[in-house]
């Protein structure tokens, strides 16, 4: 197995790694509405993003900075990018009708922002 591979599986299983909590916390500050397919396409865009650090990080420390280690990384953001619009094309029709609360900045929210 060559560097290259390597570093791709060590960039996608840490993805997928810090995926499931990323989607939790995501999840939990915004509902998602477009049902299996609008979550999976979250998940995999979320896996994208957070994959691009150690896919740049990893790529350039085992194989080289404009070899592998950037390119790789914004192939990751690509792919993140493309998940979250298919996420957006899914997720679309599904709000319409849905009346999103916005409830501001509170008082509340000013007392435990830590600000």
């Amino acid at each position: 197995m060559d560097r290259a591979s390597q570093v791709v599986i060590i960039a996608f299983l840490i993805g997928i790694t810090l995926s499931f909590s990323v989607a939790r916390r995501s999840e939990r500050v915004e509902k998602i509405y477009g049902g299996l397919s609008a979550r999976i396409f979250h998940h995999l865009a979320i896996i994208g993003y957070v994959s691009v650090l150690p896919a740049a990080f990893f790529g350039s420390l085992l194989v080289g900075p404009f070899k592998f280690g950037i390119p790789f990384a914004f192939v990751c953001l690509f792919v993140s990018f493309l998940c979250f619009g298919l996420y957006g094309l899914v997720e679309r029709p599904a709000r319409i009708g849905v009346i999103i609360e916005d409830r501001g900045w509170t008082e509340e929210d000013a007392r435990t922002s830590g600000l």
